[in-house]
């Protein structure tokens, strides 16, 4: 049996046609239906000797649970309006800083991650830093995967990384996604940059807590582990559809007016975002 989902998946949980008193959902009688819970899948394991899949679910209520995916009279739908909003709110946006050349590839077929950008063969401008993405071909130990495999976003783009490419402020634009992406992909956060040894990850978006003070100051060399915390990532596999942009910010006219006769993305000049 092919899963309903992937591990990753905001799901909701729905009783059909109910044929007993069920005590622990609190539904009696037959032809019952209604929404029970939300949450995302964190682990899926085949049953044996029977179909379907056992799936572990995070629900918004911070429990822990499993349930039966493909069961037929207790169901787990897509729940792809199940919004995050990060640290209650504080960050609405996740951001994604790319030079300028790279913008048509991601309008036609959206933000890849390194490994994607690879398997393609797609041909970038490339703005990062080599030493340290040697260090992201490491495996994160939630999913498994090389960090190469998923596309790095920042919560506060004006960050250490940045900084590095003081040069290069006009040539570069920052892409702001909507935090609902995470309602359809994997994903997982960091409390620092990803290439770090003492970074934390996590699939609970709690662990961002950690450089909330860092992410929210104005200078990051005024906190301990500052420059580390301050590059605090939500890592989404493996890569990000153009419908989830919501705008694309630059630090000049000519590039936003570049980014404006290209695409219909609202395009800004927010140079309070650049150094």
């Amino acid at each position: 049996m092919t899963p309903l989902f992937n591990v990753g998946s905001y799901v909701e949980e729905t009783r059909f046609g109910a044929t007993q008193h069920d005590s622990y959902h609190n539904i009696s009688g037959r032809g019952q239906s209604r929404r029970l819970k939300q949450g995302q899948i964190i682990k899926l394991t085949p049953r044996f000797f029977v179909s379907g899949f056992d799936a572990l679910i995070q629900w918004t209520d911070g429990t822990k649970d499993c349930r039966v995916a493909g069961q037929y009279h207790l169901n787990l739908l897509p729940a792809p309006n199940l919004k995050k909003r990060l640290l209650a709110g504080k960050f609405d946006c996740l951001y994604h800083m790319t030079h300028i050349q790279n913008l048509s590839s991601i309008l036609a077929s959206g933000i890849l991650s390194n490994a994607e950008i690879k398997r393609r063969r797609v041909s970038i401008a490339d703005i990062s830093d080599s030493s340290v993405q040697a260090r992201r071909d490491e495996i994160e130990p939630i999913y498994d995967r090389s960090i190469h495999e998923y596309v790095p976003f920042y919560l506060n783009p004006k960050n250490p990384m940045l900084y590095r490419r003081k040069e290069m402020q006009n040539e570069i634009v920052i892409i702001a996604v909507s935090t609902s992406v995470l309602s359809s992909n994997c994903h997982v956060f960091t409390d620092g940059n990803a290439a770090a040894n003492a970074t934390l990850f996590s699939d609970d978006e709690s662990v961002i807590n950690n450089s909330k003070d860092v992410l929210c100051a104005q200078y990051w060399t005024d906190y301990d582990d500052g420059k580390r915390r301050r590059c605090a990532e939500v890592l989404v596999y493996p890569s990000v559809g153009v419908k989830y942009i919501e705008k694309i910010a630059c630090n000049n006219e000519a590039t936003r007016a570049h980014v404006a006769s290209i695409t219909n993305i609202q395009s800004t000049i927010e140079k309070g975002l650049y150094f």
